[in-house]
């Protein structure tokens, strides 16, 4: 055999070895890659927030890759706080069947499902949905809230963005939290188990429970719409075992028409206690004529704590329910969608 054809087979194995090792370091990248890029649901959820009945899937937000497809308006509280939620409402072209809602520039989202408005003012024209939004108790950064919408068939919108920003109120070992859409005056009460109540009368109990954010009273508006009642991490403040009732009520309705959506969700050592009688969280509805003034609050769950609460998982600062944190939702006022992002009126 010819020195060049030696030559040209020795290079030909060389060049396939080079190949089949860039092929393996490709493959092993791009597996990396995808490590890196999913998140699971329960960490997205304590660094950030959860949908309520949305589905969560680890990886990147999909890319915006439709003109038809719209966000056309968005409404919800421009004030939460940690460990408590938010309702969103949102309403886009009607080609769409679901929204996508995540973080910018982060993996993890979720999708919930969108029904066009068939019976309501816009008949068919707009498709819809409410969006239940948990803040995670833990969340201890800034981060930009990611929403599009798509049409079941890989197609997505442009995405829409706010911003989150942390301000002050109370988290601690057990915490209650109310949020509604409208802006009146709903008012969130606890019952402890020896039958002592906490809420706007009497807003610190004997064992150190207390209400710390008391929003719209008596049709004064500061448009926080939530209420927060919080038992502090602090060896003077006691969490009884025991049976707890959770009540709200449309102390007064400040003449708005529509109804009011309200949430209400409970922490216990950093995570959603199970209820004992109704669900946690508890989504719920009030009709203009559930005004009443303290006279008739209406009970929506029931919890029982009868030991202490488990363990946090590392002792970093992260973890600490006792710090202070609640978020503020800021708005690009220059994107359209929002140009009526607000309560409703």
């Amino acid at each position: 055999m010819s020195n060049k054809n030696q030559n040209l087979i020795r290079t030909s194995k060389f060049l396939f070895i080079f190949l089949f090792i860039g092929g393996i370091l490709a493959s092993c990248s791009k597996d990396k890659d995808n490590e890196e890029s999913n998140i699971s649901q329960a960490e997205f959820e304590k660094n950030y927030f959860g949908i309520n009945e949305g589905n969560f899937n680890g990886r990147s937000l999909p890319p915006a890759n439709s003109e038809s497809l719209e966000i056309l308006g968005i409404a919800g509280n421009s004030t939460v706080l940690a460990g408590g939620s938010n309702i969103i409402h949102l309403s886009s072209s009607e080609e769409a069947t679901e929204v996508v809602v995540g973080v910018k520039d982060m993996a993890g989202y979720f999708t919930v499902p969108m029904t066009v408005d068939r019976g309501g003012a816009h008949r068919g024209t707009l498709s819809m949905t409410d969006l239940r939004m948990v803040i995670g108790q833990q969340m201890t950064e800034t981060f930009t809230i990611a929403f599009s919408v798509g049409d079941g068939q890989g197609n997505y919108s442009q995405y829409e963005y706010l911003v989150v920003n942390r301000m002050d109120a109370g988290t601690g070992i057990l915490q209650v939290n109310l949020v509604w859409d409208q802006l009146n005056d709903v008012d969130l009460h606890l019952i402890e188990p020896d039958g002592t109540k906490i809420y706007y009368g009497n807003s610190v109990s004997e064992n150190g429970g207390q209400l710390d954010v008391d929003s719209n009273p008596a049709c004064y508006i500061d448009g926080i719409n939530n209420e927060n009642i919080f038992y502090e991490d602090n060896p003077e403040v006691t969490i009884p075992f025991g049976e707890y009732e959770v009540l709200v009520d449309l102390y007064a309705n400040c003449d708005i028409v529509p109804n009011t959506n309200y949430s209400v969700v409970v922490h216990y050592g950093g995570v959603q206690i199970a209820a004992t009688q109704g669900v946690n969280p508890f989504d719920g509805v009030l009709t203009p004529a559930d005004e009443s003034g303290n006279s008739n609050p209406i009970s929506v769950m029931k919890f029982t704590i009868d030991s202490a609460p488990a363990p946090r998982n590392s002792g970093n600062s992260d973890n600490a329910l006792s710090a202070p944190k609640a978020y503020k939702f800021t708005f690009d006022k220059s994107r359209k969608a929002f140009e009526h992002f607000s309560p409703k009126k």
